[in-house]
């Protein structure tokens, strides 16, 4: 039997030494853990910015931008699975270091993803008058809502590429890499994009705008992704190095 004086001075709850580990570890830590915190802090703000953009076209197109994210969650159901399946292959392929395994990985998850995300955004698509009619009980919605899936549903398969990418690159101890493209495809790509199309066209020109941001950020991700797969031919070191800049 256990008893409680060998928990408290061995094993897995061994304590002894637990300041000394923090010293040497912390960087480390910070390095990775802050990146990861701005990734998840940046979407909600983004979000905030992007509602008070539709809020200044009314309040009916508010409601239909927030049915449109609803199904933005739906749609993206199995990009999100990826992002969380996949890291712990790509770890164990980057401690490894069987960078053309990364590669195989990375280029049939994006096959995947974007036959998956126009096949079913060609689906809503086709389908998105009756959709509307069924999830919005005002007229007036239902049309708005029909304005902005055509544009914004099939576009997730950009989407999805980018979400991938920052996922990987995070597996691939890239953290800072991860924060700046997730930065990039908020504030660079997606929500100039969205403001000016609601200058221009109203809520269509928001659905257009949404549309051209996700299709810049997948884009833009997965440059970044090719030019940084390409360079791991070199030491682990000299990669995580350069990963930092």
């Amino acid at each position: 039997m256990i008893t409680a004086s060998k928990l408290s001075g061995q094993g897995w709850v061994e304590y002894r030494g637990l300041l000394r580990e923090w010293r040497e570890s912390r960087r480390q830590l910070m390095g990775i853990a802050g990146p990861a915190m701005l990734c998840q802090m940046m979407p909600a703000l983004a979000a905030m910015l992007v509602t008070a953009i539709v809020a200044s076209l009314g309040q009916t197109q508010v409601a239909a931008w927030g049915i449109a994210s609803r199904l933005e969650t739906f749609s993206l159901i199995v990009v999100l699975a990826l992002t969380m399946s996949l890291p712990p292959w790509l770890g164990r392929c980057y401690g490894a270091g069987r960078w053309q395994e990364v590669r195989r990985l990375m280029n049939l998850v994006a096959r995947v993803v974007i036959v998956w995300q126009l096949i079913l955004g060609v689906i809503v698509t086709l389908l998105a008058s009756p959709l509307a009619n069924v999830l919005v009980g005002s007229s007036d919605v239902a049309e708005a809502l029909v304005l902005l899936v055509p544009w914004m549903l099939p576009s997730y398969a950009f989407l999805g590429i980018c979400m991938l990418v920052v996922s990987a690159a995070n597996a691939l101890g890239w953290p800072l890499r991860a924060t700046l493209l997730s930065f990039i495809r908020l504030f660079v790509c997606f929500l100039p994009a969205v403001w000016i199309g609601a200058q221009m066209d109203g809520l269509r020109g928001v659905a257009i705008g949404a549309a051209i941001g996700n299709l810049l950020a997948g884009v833009v991700a997965w440059r970044l992704y090719r030019q940084a797969i390409g360079s791991l031919g070199k030491p682990l070191r000299k990669i995580s190095a350069a990963a930092s800049v």
